[in-house]
């Protein structure tokens, strides 16, 4: 069985995932060490609702780092005529 690691920054509220780490040592391992960080940490199995919050996640970080081109009449311009 694999783990994943789901942390939460105290003073931000930000979400973050670690895994899947093969060992339940290693993920107890990787909850200390955000712990010692000041994050919120907690060892989690890799079930499919747990895989599906990750998937999830991964896409919304990507999404904030590479936003969707613009849509529309000036979409394809760039706003610029």
């Amino acid at each position: 069985m694999s783990f994943y690691v789901r942390r939460r920054d105290i003073e931000t509220g930000r979400l973050g995932w670690t895994g899947p780490i093969r060992s339940e040592r290693q993920a107890e391992r990787e909850v200390a060490a955000w712990e010692s960080c000041g994050w919120t940490a907690e060892k989690l199995p890799s079930t499919p609702e747990v895989r599906a919050d990750v998937r999830a996640w991964d896409r919304e970080v990507e999404e904030r780092r590479n936003p969707p081109a613009p849509t529309g009449v000036l979409g394809g311009l760039g706003g610029v005529l």
